[in-house]
């Protein structure tokens, strides 16, 4: 039954982390804590640059897969995405290829990206398990010093995701004015962001775009 502890919860803790090495092939990896036996650190810690900590923009563009982006494709003739390629190419960047992306419905990538947890067979997890707590990224950030704002171009209270937003972020931005263009969500976005960069602390800003949903705005021909 939801919210109740399995009988072999310590068994099937044992099976799921098992499975983990076995598919992942990642020996790099240890299980510290019994009762969370989901969260996995490294057995190397990483090495500081000596400077700072970062600034973080972290953008999930409903528009596109990432196996469809240029820059993990080399079998294409032409990449959809220049852009995003030499962003990735760059030399002071880096990008991922092993990762798990959820699709349809929204709410399943917005809580893999966040969570770097998989869907439920059967339920939303924003909706049928909003009594669990989750140490998701902007959480974990926020204990560690950071400040985090959220910027999306839908309606977050569709798939419950507000409830979460408050829970994880320091403040979240819709406007329903905006009428789900990203060109003005993004915009908007920027303009805080640089706000955020002027002071001392350092920031998460997650930005969402809406444009692969209804209406299905034409992008304008103006940059």
């Amino acid at each position: 039954a939801e919210g109740t502890r399995p009988n072999d919860f310590e068994t099937l803790a044992q099976e799921y982390q098992a499975t983990w090495f076995q598919q992942s092939g990642d020996s790099g990896w240890r299980f510290p804590d019994p009762e969370r036996p989901l969260i996995r650190e490294p057995l190397t810690p990483a090495v500081r640059d000596g400077g700072g900590p970062w600034n973080i923009i972290l953008i999930q563009l409903e528009t596109f897969r990432g196996w469809n982006t240029g820059f993990l494709r080399p079998d294409f003739a032409r990449s959809p995405t220049p852009f995003l390629d030499s962003l990735a190419r760059d030399t002071a960047s880096a990008f991922w290829r092993r990762h798990l992306s959820f699709g349809p419905p929204t709410v399943s990538g917005f809580m893999a990206m966040h969570c770097s947890i998989k869907p439920h067979s059967r339920n939303h997890i924003t909706a049928s398990f909003t009594y669990s707590a989750l140490d998701c990224l902007p959480t974990v950030l926020r204990q560690n010093g950071y400040h985090a704002e959220l910027f999306t171009g839908f309606d977050p209270d569709w798939d419950n995701q507000g409830l979460w937003m408050r829970r994880w972020y320091n403040a979240f931005h819709y406007d329903s004015g905006i009428k789900n263009q990203d060109r003005l969500v993004f915009r908007r976005a920027a303009e805080r962001i640089r706000e955020l960069g002027r002071g001392r602390q350092p920031f998460l800003a997650t930005l969402i775009s809406i444009s692969n949903h209804v209406p299905f705005r034409e992008r304008p021909s103006s940059t």
